[in-house]
């Protein structure tokens, strides 16, 4: 629309920042092929980081600079958004299942106890957290103090805000005091103390996304919940699918 009115006013030239995601060839052709071989037609593909920026974070935060950051199980990915667009990501090949990992090993714990070490982890210092027990490997209970688990979980998760801290001066945009910095994900955002633990590390303030569901309301829902978003976006207008869409449009009120 803005080119067609350019081009109704006689200008000879006309400009426009293009956002565009890169997706890989074979990733592509791998998901099309396993549906096709289910007789299911694949008709396109949405970006679930696109998604989860425009849904979460509002057109006037965006309009202002944001950083979103997803801290995620494998990976974390940092976001630059400005307007619409997603004008540079980085994907950090690190995540809250390391943390998980690292206690697994170094207090010799099956994961899923580590788990729920990380899960429950309250990232405060001056907290009255002062123990965790949890099941040994061998069935019985283990008992450990905060300090034995701060030793093994705070530097994972020093060195994930330090590359976070490290992308966002990658990105080459500069925020000013109004610019918004969000934090999502099942890795740490979901911690107590988490968000303000991040921000204390990247000297920002760290906001935590809004809630959009009441049933999927935790930040370990963000990106499924954009791509959805987006998915109902593309479906509002076919008829034949209008149920579908306006079911899952309810769920985000």
């Amino acid at each position: 629309l803005p080119g067609k009115c350019a081009l109704k006013m006689g200008c000879s030239e006309f400009k426009a920042m293009v956002s565009f995601v890169i997706a890989d060839d074979f990733f592509l052709s791998d998901v099309t092929e396993r549906f096709k071989a289910q007789d299911i037609d694949v008709n396109g593909f949405f970006s679930t980081p696109a998604g989860e920026a425009t849904l979460f974070v509002s057109s006037e935060e965006r309009n202002r600079k944001a950083v979103l950051v997803d801290i995620g199980y494998l990976n974390t990915e940092v976001m630059t958004l400005e307007g619409d667009a997603l004008t540079t990501m980085s994907v950090i090949p690190i995540g809250g299942g390391h943390i998980a990992a690292d206690l697994a090993y170094g207090l010799e714990i099956p994961l899923t106890s580590a788990e729920t070490i990380k899960r429950s982890f309250i990232y405060n210092i001056t907290t009255s957290q002062d123990n965790f027990e949890v099941a040994g490997k061998d069935g019985n209970t283990r008992t450990f103090t905060r300090e034995e688990v701060e030793q093994v979980l705070l530097p994972r998760a020093e060195e994930i805000c330090e590359k976070i801290k490290q992308a966002i001066e990658d990105s080459g945009v500069v925020f000013g005091n109004w610019s918004a910095v969000y934090l999502t994900g099942g890795g740490m955002a979901i911690n107590r103390g988490g968000r303000e633990y991040v921000g204390a590390k990247l000297n920002m303030t760290v906001r935590e996304i809004p809630r959009k569901t009441v049933k999927m309301s935790s930040p370990a829902y963000s990106s499924t919940l954009g791509l959805l978003d987006l998915a109902v976006d593309t479906v509002q207008g076919d008829d034949s699918v209008q149920g579908i869409g306006g079911f899952f449009r309810s769920l985000f009120g």
